[in-house]
């Protein structure tokens, strides 16, 4: 039987996934951390970041921590909200913030 952990993960990445269509294939860095989530609510936000992005946590703190308020807000507009997807611009800004940050993490 499927946990209820398990259920709310992969409808919250599932759901994410085919609204956005971001990132497909997630990394293995990024398959191996999200294996380690404890579904409580901070670890799904966590799952929703890590498949949209195709981030590992540890590099999601380091954009949080470096990045200006304007970078922050532009990322999260390129998630768009339940009501209405993202435009193509808003993710393409999301997306390229999200790559100077992991470029700069992984020095």
């Amino acid at each position: 039987m499927v946990s209820c952990k398990d259920r709310c993960t992969a409808r919250i990445a599932g759901l994410f996934n085919k609204k956005t269509y971001v990132m497909k294939n997630l990394r293995k860095e990024v398959n191996d951390c999200l294996s380690g989530n404890n579904g409580d609510f901070m670890g799904l936000m966590d799952i929703l970041y890590c498949t949209a992005f195709n981030i590992t946590i540890d590099e999601i703190e380091s954009l949080c921590e470096q990045a200006s308020d304007d970078e922050l807000n532009t990322i999260i507009s390129g998630l768009g909200t339940l009501n209405s997807s993202a435009t193509f611009t808003q993710k393409r800004s999301a997306l390229e913030i999200r790559n100077k940050y992991v470029e700069y993490y992984n020095k």
